[in-house]
């Protein structure tokens, strides 16, 4: 696979969205935290893994995570990390790589098969001759990428570790085979991928199998063949690899997964949407192109398809027949249908093309240029929208950014008392929220030396009784309770008192009055903004002097985002001496006259 200038476009923006916004939720913390112990204790101290004392509802596959960690392990041989949390940037940033190369290979491979020639289907020479094609097949794919560039949630969650997306990079290759008509290969890998990874791929297999048999792409024995084989493979893999990790007998995540939600109906607990949820809000979301109007987009790329055996109307078919079967299921996130993503927006873009050529042809050349203009203006302005949620998005992981911060007033130093490890508790949503093992800068697992400490214990404790007979040993706090009630809710020892530290601030709406208002600027005067283009990307490259583009660039966010505050950090003191000095931190840098801080090893 060779790289375009325009594919380092997209990997770029993944990149960016990795870096900008490093820290995960509770909904990758299976993932992010077995990385972690795969990464740092190995295979063999299974007993300090996380998932151990925190299992969760149903047990997750540790295939992709095994995957990560290790891939990441030889990036690491090649690049040593500075502390713990940059080998969850590495991690994230393999794995985002991963995810966009997947999707550039798509590009590619439907680039290849829209270019081939129709004569391939034409085995009866008396039919009549299609004609032969025009440009439009090439400008699908330029406004494929561009509606991908401009995207917000793919780039963004490319690099996040939900099992989604450790699925996604296979699901895409299986797409490049539909393309190359290679169906039986491709029904294999989403076979592999459902019982390794994640069981909804499946459907979209089953679905897939059904259309490519109506089409007469494939026979009943190719079909029953490679789902038995990709079924076999994963499972086998999957019983070998997690058996070993749940430390329990023939262990299947991705099928107790399936009946807990699916056949027992559990998944209704986490919240329930309507039917039309899908098509009217998340589609028309995630595509990020015009609202509820990429839906005429989509529609018309179905007019014509130039890849060999209608391989795009195939895809097309199964991903809204995916949509429409997955719409039954009463408990419906966005991520159950990520896959069809990059299929509608190729459709989109396809449809896009289809309409700017017959526009063109039928009314005239101006009315077609006006078209263009348009969708290069629902582009600019979905370019925006993606860089406001990538602003607030920064201030969606107060946990993260809580502890990160508590690292920063509490740097490393000297230990006087290493026997004597300092104990930071933080609460379940901070622990929802970013506050993952990697941010643990100096837990067991960090290789710094208990000489160096101080060598915290970050505890976790959720069960109230237990809170209370611990909290006196609480050395700092990092909860999701504001000053006034923090003494009632964690009552501080006989002459101590807790003493704010820091307040970290979260996400909590778009100023949409603001925004409103910035895109009725940006439509009545377009011109402005293209000329400050030039200036945003020097200030990008940092080719500006004495400017910093990321001071700049939050600081004209910020007009659009609300931020309320959500952390609390503190820290025990006496009542008695409510002054701070230097001696109330002893292991600080103030006082770190012993060398440097080592380098994290695996």
């Amino acid at each position: 696979m060779r790289l375009k200038p325009s594919d380092f476009v997209f990997l770029t923006a993944v990149c960016c969205y990795c870096v900008l916004s490093p820290y995960t939720k509770v909904e990758e913390s299976f993932n992010i935290q077995a990385i972690h112990d795969i990464y740092f204790y190995g295979l063999s101290k299974i007993q300090s893994y996380d998932h151990l004392d925190f299992p969760g509802v149903v047990p997750r596959s540790f295939i992709g995570a095994l995957f990560i960690s290790y891939v990441t392990k030889i990036l690491a041989k090649i690049a040593p990390p500075d502390d713990k949390f940059f080998v969850q940037i590495m991690a994230r940033g393999i794995l985002g790589a991963f995810n966009a190369l997947s999707v550039v290979a798509l590009k590619q491979t439907a680039s290849w098969a829209f270019s081939l020639p129709y004569e391939e289907e034409q085995e009866d020479e008396s039919k009549e001759k299609i004609p032969p094609k025009d440009s439009t097949y090439k400008t699908s794919i330029y406004w494929f990428w561009l509606m991908m560039c401009v995207q917000f949630h793919l780039p963004y969650y490319m690099s996040r570790t939900l099992p989604n997306f450790l699925a996604f990079p296979l699901f895409n290759i299986a797409m490049t085979y539909v393309f190359e008509v290679k169906d039986g290969i491709a029904l294999g890998i989403l076979a592999f991928t459902a019982i390794t990874l994640r069981a909804e791929v499946g459907l979209f297999a089953v679905l897939l199998a059904l259309v490519l048999l109506g089409t007469r792409r494939v026979s009943i024995l190719t079909v029953v063949k490679s789902l038995t084989i990709g079924l076999g493979i994963g499972a086998l893999l999957s019983v070998g690899v997690d058996s070993y990790f749940w430390q329990r007998p023939i262990m299947l995540p991705e099928v107790q997964g399936f009946i807990f939600n699916i056949v027992n109906g559990q998944a209704v607990n986490w919240g329930v949407e309507p039917y039309s949820y899908y098509w009217g809000d998340v589609v028309p979301r995630i595509v990020n192109f015009g609202g509820p109007i990429v839906w005429a987009f989509i529609l018309a790329g179905f007019i014509r398809d130039h890849s060999p055996f209608h391989s795009l109307r195939v895809l097309g078919v199964t991903s809204l027949l995916y949509i429409a079967a997955y719409s039954f299921q009463p408990h419906k996130e966005w991520r159950f249908i990520v896959y069809t993503i990059p299929l509608l927006t190729l459709l989109a873009g396809n449809g896009i093309a289809i309409m700017t050529q017959r526009i063109g042809k039928h009314i005239g050349p101006l009315p077609q240029i006006g078209f263009a203009l348009f969708i290069i203006a629902v582009a600019l302005m979905s370019a925006a929208i993606s860089a406001t949620k990538l602003f607030a998005s920064m201030y969606n992981y107060e946990g993260g950014n809580a502890l990160a911060r508590f690292h920063e007033l509490i740097p490393i130093g000297p230990n006087p008392n290493p026997s004597e490890p300092l104990v930071v508790h933080f609460d379940v949503p901070v622990a929802m929220s970013g506050a993952t093992r990697f941010g643990q800068l100096y837990d067991d697992a960090s290789g710094v030396s208990p000489k160096y400490g101080p060598w915290y214990i970050y505890d976790k404790t959720e069960n109230q009784e237990l809170l209370d007979d611990i909290t006196d040993s609480f050395d700092y706090l990092i909860v999701e309770t504001p000053p006034d009630h923090v003494d009632k809710v964690f009552p501080p020892a006989d002459m101590y008192r807790w003493k704010l530290l820091d307040t970290i601030p979260k996400y909590f709406t778009v100023n949409k009055p603001a925004l409103l208002a910035l895109f009725q600027d940006m439509a009545a005067d377009p011109v402005k903004y293209l000329g400050t283009l030039p200036e945003i990307i020097s200030l990008f490259l940092g080719v500006v002097e004495d400017r910093d583009f990321s001071k700049e660039a939050s600081a004209f966010l910020s007009k659009y985002v609300v931020l309320l505050d959500s952390v609390w950090i503190y820290k025990r003191v006496s009542v008695t001496d409510p002054t701070e000095s230097p001696s109330d931190y002893p292991w600080s840098a103030i006082n770190d006259t012993e060398g440097a801080k080592p380098t994290v090893s695996a």
